[in-house]
């Protein structure tokens, strides 16, 4: 479904992706496990359309999408470590806002809202100001947007941040129905227990390069993970 093959990307202080091949099937999650700075996040930034490689061809099924980046909005959506402006609307009313700015139809939009904030616990916080929420709702409610705007490849760049553990399992439960619907998922993560619980391979990223693989079936799958993160054990 999505592929990239080849990546390069340079940084101000030199690489930051080097030679970097990812594929991802139809209803598949995988996880880019590794160090901070390893480059898991440039991946998705580039899988989202939000940079453009310096080298190296994107696809998404048979189209190529590396002169064009941008139209990879329509298939693949991003959900990152800060949640974007404004701040002074409802949580109700930033929702909206995004659903317009990503293209949702107009039509589709209220009832998917609904899901979505139900979702993630946030249905009795419709009218509040997003500037009045913890760093854990607003968490949520970036997790909320992206599952109003329901993109066929969800990238996640490390969602476990600031999450609770009610939204946490509600955050797998719902990884877990996406994919049997066909979605498919990168996500970018510092945290073990997400990759054992939704994804079915795992990469460890270091320095720019994916430097080793195992698949959740693997006997080995969670040592792995636990190594891949810097873990003694």
């Amino acid at each position: 479904m999505l592929e990239l093959k080849q990546i390069f990307l340079n940084g101000e202080h030199g690489p930051i992706l080097k030679s970097f091949d990812l594929s991802v099937g139809v209803g598949e999650a995988v996880a880019l496990v590794g160090l901070a700075g390893s480059g898991c996040s440039a991946v998705l930034a580039i899988a989202s359309g939000a940079v453009q490689a310096h080298r190296g061809r994107v696809r998404f099924g048979k189209v190529e999408f590396t002169r064009r980046p941008h139209a990879l909005r329509e298939h693949t959506g991003l959900s990152g470590s800060e949640l974007m402006g404004p701040f002074d609307l409802s949580v109700e009313g930033w929702l909206s806002y995004w659903s317009s700015a990503q293209g949702v139809n107009p039509s589709e939009v209220a009832e998917r809202q609904d899901h979505a904030l139900h979702i993630f616990g946030l249905s009795d916080y419709r009218a509040h100001s997003v500037s009045q929420l913890s760093q854990s709702q607003r968490r949520c409610l970036d997790l909320a947007r992206l599952r109003v705007f329901n993109p066929t490849v969800y990238l996640l760049d490390h969602p476990c941040a600031f999450l609770d553990g009610y939204s946490f399992w509600k955050l797998v439960d719902e990884i877990n129905s996406l994919k049997r619907q066909g979605h498919s998922f990168v996500i970018a993560t510092n945290e073990y227990n997400l990759p054992a619980k939704v994804c079915d391979r795992a990469i460890f990223v270091e320095g720019g390069d994916p430097v080793e693989e195992c698949e959740q079936g693997s006997p080995h799958f969670r040592d792995f993970v636990r190594r891949s993160l810097g873990w003694k054990s």
